[in-house]
Order: C-alpha cells, then structure tokens, then sequence
C-alpha cells in the first residue's frame, strides 16, 4: 500500500530518534506519547479553550470599560463643588495626578448627611452624599460582581485589581451606613468635630493608583466604539502619552469623519506638544472652517488663546465666539477660585482652636 505524504516524512524521523535512544530505543513509546498527548492537547483543550476566551474577551473587555467610566464618575463625584455640575478635576482625574491638597479641599463641604449647625452660610456650603455614595458604590459593586463571575477568563493581575478596587471602595461604607441609620438618633451618635469626607482622602489616593493599573488594562485593548476611543484619546492626552494619542486621533478621525471635532482638537493640541506646529495650525485652520462650536470645546481652545497664531487663526471667523468662549472660562476659573476659598473657610470653621493641639499635647 502506497503511504501518505505524512508518514514519508515521519518515519525517517521516528527511525532517527529510534537509532539515537540508546537500549533499543526503549524510550520510544515514552517519546511518542509525549507527541500524541501534545497533539491532543492543543486539539482538544488549547484551541476550544482559547475560541471560548475570545468569546467572553469582548463582554469583558466592555465590563471593564464601564468599570471603568463609574470609578471614573466616583472620582467626580467627590471632587465636584456643586451636586449638579462636574468638577475642575477632571483632567487630573484621567491622568491620575490628584494630588492629596486637591481632594483635601474638594472634600471640605462633603458631609454624610445633613446637619444643623448654628452657623448657617457655613451650613449652605455643605452637600450631604451618603446616599448617592451608596446608590453610586452599588453600581460599581453590579459591575465588579459581573467581572467575577467570569474571573476564569481574566488574568490574576485584573482579579487581584478588581479586589483591591473593592475594598477600597468598602473600606467605609459600614461607617456611612451607620451614620444614614443613626441619623435621627443624634443624641446617642454625636457629630464628629469635623463631619466632613477629608478621611477618606487617603484611600482616595489608594484607589487612584489601582484607577490608573485599570485605565492601563481597559485601553490596552482595542475597540471600535466610539466612546472607547474617546476615552482612550482623554486618557492619553492627559497622562501626556501625546505621540501615542495623535496616532488614535488619526485613527478616530478616519473612522468617524462626520463627527471628528473632537479628535480634530485633541490632535491639534498633541501637535503642539510635540513641537508639530505647522501641522497644529493647518488643522486648526479647518476646524475654524467647520464652523464648530467654540464655546463646546472651550477645555481645548481655551489653551490656545497665549498661542499668538492660533489666536490670529481662531479670529478669522470674528471676535463674537471667541470673546463669548473667553469671557465664559474666565468667569468659571473665577468661580474655582470661589469655591475653593469657600471650601477653606469650611476647614477653618471645624478646625480645632489655636493652641487646642498643644494642650492636648501637654
């Protein structure tokens, strides 16, 4: 019988390693079942298993995004002075470069519930949050349960993570907790001396370190979404990765040609970082001619403003939407200096007296 081609090619081989095993090649068997076990593995386990990741990769991989928009929104949430409008944070927050002072301040006028006190403009400042924390910590706790029930499909650095993300978020809800149940029952519970969140600033930095391992993991994948490449270019931009986020620009405005102003500004912006000026401006030169909101983009042009050229560029289209984008930043960057004055007096309200540490002391 006429042999195939495959065993034309084995059985030199299998002679081969007969002839070099010494005691008649005893370790033959041994050799082939090595081969026949390796084969049957990668048939039968290897590529099943590996077809099967792929399948859950993309609900995990969206999982760990929105996971990574709520801690995102946690964030925001305590760093914003007013309940209905976002913080100054924000790009800090995509960078993780929050700094303690900054979420000791942010956190001055965060109280769990509310409280009477016998000043009242002091009282005004305040905001109670125990309750949206709570509504806020469930939503990340659905998503982080989701992601467990499919930790097999992720690796012991993104469970580690989801761990430790959990914790730090729990670390004082049952203090929180307890302060909304007790909260009628003041005479047994007294308020601390300082009701505000500043103890959670320390875990707050914690949890950036484990936000900027996730941002890293969720952006290391790639999507065609459309707010994952957002996202993706915010966070490049910000944590000045800016060659990398000029490529996804281009990216992003090949895909979305019809709503690529965006990318267009953050590409620009990248430009100029990257000493690419004469490209930064031509591209300006036809966001100008889009005719695209300036005040909607205001967080990006409003930069560009000390740039003599850009300025002379963004004119070409009249002073009328350009002194409105203006006046508006100046009067918000008023409005921080404000509020973090206003949240200074709050500190100095509920700090202790002069000289009370050192009695303490002695």
């Amino acid at each position: 019988m006429e042999q195939s081609g495959f065993w034309n090619s084995y059985l030199p081989i299998r002679d081969a390693v007969i002839l070099a095993m010494p005691s008649g090649g005893y370790l033959y068997p041994v050799f082939s079942s090595i081969v026949a076990a390796t084969i049957f593995w990668i048939l039968f386990a290897y590529i099943p298993e590996r077809a099967k990741k792929r399948g859950f990769g993309v609900g995990i991989t969206n999982d760990l995004l929105i996971l990574n928009s709520h801690i995102f929104g946690y964030f925001d949430f305590f760093l914003k002075f007013h309940k209905h409008s976002p913080s100054v944070f924000q790009d800090k927050i995509h960078s993780s470069t929050l700094s303690r002072d900054d979420l000791n301040v942010a956190l001055q006028n965060k109280v769990i519930i509310p409280i009477q006190l016998s000043n009242a403009a002091i009282q005004a400042k305040l905001i109670a949050v125990g309750v949206d924390l709570m509504k806020m910590v469930a939503s990340i706790d659905e998503v982080i349960n989701r992601l467990y029930a499919f930790n097999y499909f992720l690796s012991s650095k993104e469970v580690a993570l989801l761990r430790n993300i959990y914790e730090k978020i729990h670390r004082y809800i049952p203090y929180i907790e307890m302060s909304i149940i007790e909260s009628h029952r003041r005479d047994a519970h007294p308020l601390p001396v300082n009701p505000s969140l500043t103890f959670m600033a320390e875990v707050l930095l914690e949890l950036q370190e484990d936000f900027r391992q996730l941002r890293s993991i969720v952006f290391s994948n790639r999507s065609t979404e459309r707010s994952y490449v957002v996202s993706k270019i915010q966070w490049q931009f910000y944590s000045g990765q800016h060659k990398a986020c000029a490529k996804e620009c281009r990216r992003a405005i090949r895909a979305f040609p019809a709503d690529s102003s965006l990318q267009t500004l953050y590409l620009i912006r990248c430009c100029l970082s990257l000493n690419q000026k004469s490209l930064a401006y031509l591209l300006l030169n036809d966001f100008v001619k889009s005719n695209a909101n300036y005040i909607s983009h205001r967080d990006l042009l409003y930069p560009l403003l000390s740039d003599p050229i850009a300025l002379e560029i963004m004119q070409k289209r009249g002073n009328d939407q350009l002194t409105a984008m203006k006046q508006l930043c100046e009067n918000e960057v008023l409005k921080t200096k404000q509020c973090i004055s206003s949240n200074e007096e709050i500190r100095k309200y509920f700090a202790p007296p002069e000289g009370h540490d050192a009695a303490l002391r002695s």
